[in-house]
């Protein structure tokens, strides 16, 4: 009954205007693709302080939002949605430590599409056409895994520079730590792309459009931040240099409009083909690297950038086409 519930207040907004669902997925791939950039060439920072100060950057931006709809008085659900998404954010964390950032990026993506769909197409029984759905969610986390998947070290690699703050998966430790701390990487990784794929969930029980339902996601984000960073929060954020904290707090903006767009992309298209839809971001992240910051170099990973590339727009093609 609750998912009969939850589906009918999205699905037949999707079916009027699929428009507005399109712009929305394009806006959340664009700016979810791009937020990091104001923070691309600072120093490395402590994580919590980094998730707090981006924190303070989304609920700056829910305040208009706020005032636009009306929405003053918190909602459960997008408070609930806050949680989910500042816990994945914070284990995603550990994550990187364990597995690297490409690798792990490319682990969690790939399961959280699949959890949005089967959220979608299962518990919401969203109308799609599901072998081409199915066909496109495999092409696009086919994409992402191929631009994302690290390459092999190499013997004529150059030697790792010392670190006064090591990370925990560093060839000198003991290889029984190592295999520890990537078994605890994998199974963190799921629980990660779980958390992110289910984000956009309690929006279907909210019964709010996007706009009044992002401040009450805004909190829940600050609110939790806040308590992870706990005692050391005002310290940490003392500790930043101005331009690091302005940046962040720059690419937490960013990334909340990337999540209105996000919202409208469920709202009108579903979570089954909206949420996937959006995860072109990380094509336009690769972008980025490659053309503004050369972090792609070589003639076989840039290959493997632009092969990537196109497997994406097929499944984004079949993901779209997929809709009844």
């Amino acid at each position: 009954m609750a998912a009969t519930l939850a589906a009918s207040s999205i699905a037949p907004v999707g079916m009027a205007h699929p428009g507005v669902g399109w712009l929305g997925a394009t806006v959340a791939a664009l700016f979810w693709g791009s937020y990091l950039v104001p923070v691309k060439r600072l120093p490395t920072v402590d994580p919590l302080a980094a998730q707090l100060s981006m924190a303070i950057g989304i609920g700056l931006l829910a305040i208009p939002l706020a005032i636009a709809s009306g929405a003053w008085i918190p909602n459960g659900w997008g408070l609930l949605a806050g949680v989910i998404w500042a816990l994945g954010n914070y284990g995603s964390i550990f994550v990187v430590r364990a597995l690297g950032l490409a690798r792990g990026l490319a682990l969690w993506a790939t399961i959280g599409i699949g959890v949005s769909f089967l959220w979608g197409a299962l518990f919401f029984r969203e109308p799609v056409l599901l072998p081409v759905a199915v066909g496109g969610v495999a092409l696009l986390v086919a994409g992402i895994a191929l631009m994302n998947w690290p390459d092999r070290p190499t013997k004529t690699q150059p030697p790792v520079k010392q670190s006064a703050h090591p990370p925990a998966n560093r060839s000198s430790q003991p290889p029984s730590r190592r295999l520890k701390i990537q078994d605890q990487g994998w199974w963190l990784c799921a629980v990660v792309g779980l958390l992110f794929g289910s984000q956009s969930v309690p929006f279907a029980f909210a019964a709010q459009s996007p706009i009044a339902f992002v401040p009450s996601m805004s909190l829940g984000i600050l609110g939790t931040a806040s308590l992870l960073a706990g005692q050391r929060g005002g310290r940490v954020l003392r500790q930043l240099p101005r331009s690091s904290l302005l940046a962040l707090v720059c690419a937490g903006m960013l990334w909340n409009v990337a999540n209105v767009g996000s919202f409208f992309a469920v709202d009108r298209l579903g979570m089954a083909v909206g949420m996937p839809l959006t995860q072109f971001a990380i094509v336009v992240n690769a972008a980025w690297g490659l053309w503004l910051f050369r972090e792609v170099t070589g003639r076989q990973r840039i290959l493997r950038v632009a092969i990537g590339t196109i497997c994406a727009f097929g499944g984004i093609i079949l993901i779209g086409g997929s809709q009844l």
